[in-house]
C-alpha cells in the first residue's frame, strides 16, 4: 500500500515548497512533546494533497521539561 510519494533522500534537493511543508510537520509533532532526531528525506513522502508527512517514528524521542523552556530563547 502506498501512503504517498517518497521523497529524495537528500533534503536540500527538495523544492522550497516541500521543505515549508516537512517544517510544518516538525512543528506539528514538537507542539506534541516531541521531536525527530534522524531527520533526513527518507522518512518523509508527498501525500496527495501536497502535504509532507513523518513515515518513519523510530528516531522520534520525547522533548525534555528543560529542553522545551529553552525554546523560548532560539
Amino acid at each position: 500500500m502506498e501512503v504517498g510519494q517518497r521523497m529524495d533522500y537528500d533534503i536540500e534537493k527538495w523544492a522550497e515548497a516541500d521543505k515549508e511543508e516537512m517544517r510544518k510537520t516538525i512543528a506539528k509533532i514538537e507542539e506534541k512533546g516531541f521531536k525527530q532526531t534522524d531527520c533526513r528525506g527518507a522518512n518523509f513522502v508527498r501525500l496527495d494533497n501536497g502535504s509532507i508527512a513523518m513515515i518513519d517514528f523510530e528516531a522520534v524521542v520525547e522533548i525534555s521539561p528543560w529542553e522545551n523552556s529553552m525554546r523560548k530563547y532560539v
